[in-house]
């Protein structure tokens, strides 16, 4: 199996949560995030990267999560993958998220389209996107083509599902999501026909 050369993220998980309380957008996240459903767990599973020295493999976790939508006029909500990548260290599993704030290299993904559009291309010039062959098919071009009108200034943020569920999880210890029961496999991603990918 081929792995993917480790390219560290550069930026923290802080610096991308007070950057979106600048949004670029023009309501603020507060009052778009209260507009969203449902947060639901959806398991994990390890990726292996490579280093500079090719014997050694650095072990990553996909942390997955749906989040919905605000409700349609029809009064439909979609169901939108999020994904936190953060290295994988046993002592973490004792910790909140929010200790990975600060200095941890962190990666997200949102299946939601105004991070395809607005954000993936600017986080990925700083290699904070989750890279790997599902998101990769469906963020398509967003990652190497410049928003010119969407985000021409590259400004890097959180998207309203990913800030909400930041939000939800800060408190939590990793390990009640990281344990043998949710655990979905090496390199696998959930499936489930409502969700959007």
């Amino acid at each position: 199996m081929k792995r993917e050369k480790l390219q560290e993220s550069k930026i923290s998980l802080r610096a991308l949560k007070n950057s979106t309380k600048s949004t670029m957008f023009k309501i603020p996240i507060n009052k778009r995030k209260h507009k969203l459903g449902n947060i639901d767990f959806k398991g994990w599973s390890i990726e292996l990267y490579k280093t500079d020295d090719s014997k050694v493999l650095l072990p990553y976790i996909n942390v997955y999560f749906s989040v919905e939508s605000k409700e349609s006029k029809t009064g439909k909500r979609v169901k939108y993958m999020q994904i936190i990548q953060l290295p994988y260290r046993q002592e973490y599993r004792e910790k909140s998220f929010q200790s990975f704030y600060e200095e941890t290299p962190i990666k997200i993904f949102s299946s939601d389209p105004s991070f395809q559009y607005f954000l993936a291309y600017a986080l990925n010039k700083v290699n904070a996107v989750v890279i790997n062959r599902e998101t990769s098919k469906h963020l398509g071009v967003a990652l190497t083509k410049k928003p010119k009108t969407r985000n021409p200034v590259l400004h890097k943020e959180l998207n309203k599902h990913m800030y909400k569920l930041i939000e939800f999880i800060s408190s939590k210890k990793l390990n009640r999501y990281i344990n043998e029961k949710t655990y979905l496999g090496m390199n696998k991603m959930p499936t489930s026909p409502d969700l959007e990918i």
